[in-house]
């Protein structure tokens, strides 16, 4: 849909159509980005459900996240797609989705913002002030936060239902125009790009500058518990990819909101003296930055926090090499890999490489212990003790105490590989 009244007279061209090079390019470059996005934002409440570790307020925000991208996608993909493969300033979609595809473009764009907004305040709580954080920062008030964005960003976009313009075309072909030409239109969109794009722009790159300057004068210690060192770490990962997510957000949604402004500040003949083709291939690329935006967020989930990328790995069902990815079944203290389809393991076998000796670990131990994380935990441990000449069998395995079983939960190592995030 057009974003302004000032689009390059179509008249000015004779047999003004869109070339071929643009409605192909569009075409392709619409679809990847709409299956990549459907599919990645689709995963993320899967991976949520299925996996209990990941249920914190944090990811209930990017939760939110992924449902108003999947929203963008699902709703404002298609009809550019049907508008960039027919004739320029034609609008064949009717006049309810002339009104809801802007309406629920800015809507989610709002909604993000303030959503982010509320990550990195969170974020900040659990950097600076871990104890205040501990019951501040809850599910419940992430959900109650997540309904008052919903609420806020709705009735924000709300005059964006009587911007957005139908008109039928008796004579001709209809149209759908978003006029800016006016007063009052040139000043909501103003408004709101200063207060929900410059003004969160600032305020982000302050939350984060202050939350940075927090992780770096906390060093890790050498001669202190490795456990706080795998902590921090954890800390500074989660950081670092939600400031991946606003700077990818900001730098995607930029050229749309430049775009819109520039339009209604300079005069009619600069808009005019672009031309044809270029008015719209300024406009389509700021379309699919924007529609980038919604799919963008996955792929960082998958490249820097780990925790997430097991996660998708899971559920895809992929495997690296010889690891092997485990499923949680419907039991709570049995597990199955990928490659034995639902066959609960009531032993798991642990291979010593130095010695080439198999080991059985009891059913008690893992069945008290079912998680991933604490399987791992336990399989990392016995090995150590197995290279350092210690070899286990199933026997002593099967008389293994209480004690032996808190020192592996509280071995440094393993807490670094279990609260990884």
């Amino acid at each position: 849909m057009e974003t302004t009244t000032f689009a390059p007279n179509a008249t000015n061209v004779t047999n003004p159509e869109f070339p071929a090079y643009m409605a192909f390019s569009m075409t392709i470059v619409c679809t990847v980005v709409f299956l990549i996005g459907l599919l990645g934002n689709a995963l993320v409440p899967v991976i949520l459900w299925t996996n209990k570790e990941l249920r914190s307020s944090t990811n209930f925000f990017l939760l939110n996240l992924s449902l108003a991208d999947i929203l963008v996608l699902g709703v404002c993909m298609p009809p550019v797609i049907v508008e960039i493969n027919n004739e320029p300033e034609v609008w064949l979609l009717g006049k309810f989705m002339c009104s809801l595809v802007p309406f629920i473009e800015m809507t989610v764009a709002h909604v993000s913002v303030l959503t982010i907004i509320a990550i990195s305040v969170e974020r900040y709580y659990v950097v600076t002030k871990p104890l205040r954080a501990g019951y501040t920062c809850t599910r419940m008030r992430a959900l109650l936060i997540v309904g008052g964005v919903w609420f806020f960003g709705t009735l924000i976009t709300c005059p964006l239902l009587v911007i957005a313009q139908f008109d039928p075309g008796k004579d001709s072909a209809p149209t759908c125009f978003t006029y800016v030409n006016t007063f009052w239109p040139s000043f909501y969109f103003t408004t709101v790009i200063s207060l929900l794009y410059i003004i969160p722009l600032v305020m982000l790159i302050v939350i984060y500058c202050v939350i940075s300057s927090h992780l770096v004068a906390t060093p890790y210690s050498l001669q202190g518990r490795q456990s706080e060192n795998s902590n921090l770490r954890a800390r500074k990962q989660v950081v670092a990819m939600l400031a991946a997510v606003v700077v990818c957000f900001f730098l995607c949604l930029l050229p749309f909101r430049i775009f819109t402004l520039w339009i209604i500040f300079v005069k009619e003949a600069d808009i005019q003296s672009l031309g044809f083709h270029t008015y719209y291939n300024i406009l389509n690329f700021c379309r699919v930055m924007q529609y980038i935006n919604s799919a963008i967020n996955p792929v960082l989930y998958n490249l820097m926090s780990s925790k997430f990328r097991d996660a998708f790995s899971r559920a895809l069902g992929i495997t690296f090499g010889n690891k092997k990815i485990f499923r949680f079944t419907s039991h709570p203290n049995t597990f199955n890999t990928g490659s034995t389809g639902s066959s609960s393991l009531s032993k798991s076998k642990i291979v010593d490489p130095a010695l080439g000796v198999t080991q059985l670990v009891p059913q008690p131990f893992i069945t008290r212990y079912g998680r991933q994380g604490r399987y791992v935990c336990a399989n990392k441990y016995f090995q150590r003790q197995s290279s350092t000449g210690s070899v286990l069998n199933s026997e002593t395995s099967i008389k293994s105490s209480k004690t032996d079983e808190l020192r592996i939960l509280n071995d440094a190592q393993c807490l670094k590989d279990y609260d990884r995030v």
